[in-house]
């Protein structure tokens, strides 16, 4: 099964550690921000990850918003 794991993924994009629990790094130049996404045997995929994260059902904190098909912080998410 494909997985994106964090060498392969750009920022703000879902990504895979511990096999499986994902979690994605805001995508704005320079920001270090990351969250969890689905904790460790939540999601077995990325396209489970995408799903559970678009639910609402997800670990992510509040104000984090995908836009253009990448994910940014709070703090980013604002000035999109």
């Amino acid at each position: 099964m494909a997985r994106r794991d964090y060498a392969h993924a750009s920022k703000g994009q879902l990504y895979c550690i511990e096999w499986p629990e994902w979690h994605i790094e805001c995508a704005a130049e320079g920001c270090d921000e990351s969250t969890l996404v689905a904790e460790t045997g939540r999601c077995s995929s990325l396209r489970e990850a995408e799903k559970h994260v678009s639910s609402g059902k997800s670990q992510i904190e509040d104000g984090w918003a995908k836009r253009g098909g990448l994910w940014y912080c709070p703090q980013h998410a604002k000035g999109r």
